[in-house]
């Protein structure tokens, strides 16, 4: 499982690879998974406590359905020409965060479609938080982020700056940062935001 205390994107990257979301398409490709991969490993420990454990079985069984049926999203988002799949990350020393990955379809002559990460978690001392990036033109970043905590919404406007820096250090450019005091409303996902700099606090 990932730390927060040593997060790397590596290790973001890994994660999502050994989530068991790809192990189909891996070996259908000929490439072996990475070890462990979530999936293989939820069966395998269904297997072993099916008999002994029933009820912890059919938990470990949900969990896997779970997984299929964010494929089976995934695929028909594809057919509609979309990108987009979810999954739930775990940390040893924090809550679990949701991620979703979402890039519309491409209209007619527009060379690429914004590209969108929504994240959520719910911390045991920054309370729960909701972040949307958005990407477009491969490099440009608008961000959107909701805490209920005041103290949390205070602490990311005084941290702004540096996440610019930080960003550009990596070859990207933040066009907007806007931080909500508030839990997060329903938005469509190919809602953006302009592109100004603004701190707001409900």
């Amino acid at each position: 499982q990932l730390s927060v205390r040593g997060l790397t994107p590596n290790a973001i990257q890994g994660a999502v690879l050994a989530s068991g979301f790809w192990l189909e398409a891996l070996l259908g490709r000929g490439q072996a998974p990475p070890a462990p991969d979530t999936k293989s490993l939820l069966r395998k420990l269904i297997r072993s406590i099916a008999e002994k454990e029933p009820a912890k079985a059919e938990h470990l069984k949900r969990a896997v359905d779970d997984i299929e049926s964010a494929q089976v999203d995934s695929l028909a988002a594809q057919a509609r020409g979309e990108l987009a799949f979810s999954m739930v990350l775990p940390f040893v020393d924090a809550n679990p965060v949701e991620i979703k990955f979402f890039r519309p379809p491409r209209r007619p002559g527009q060379s690429k479609t914004p590209f969108s990460v929504d994240i959520h978690t719910d911390n045991e001392e920054l309370g729960e938080i909701w972040l949307k990036t958005s990407i477009t033109e491969a490099a440009h970043v608008d961000l959107m982020m909701w805490a209920v905590k005041a103290s949390v919404v205070r602490l990311a406007q005084r941290h702004s700056g540096a996440l610019a820096e930080r960003l550009a250090f990596a070859g990207l450019t933040m066009d907007s940062f806007r931080v909500f005091h508030s839990a997060r409303p329903s938005l469509p996902d190919s809602w953006a935001p302009p592109g100004a700099m603004l701190d707001v606090v409900a």
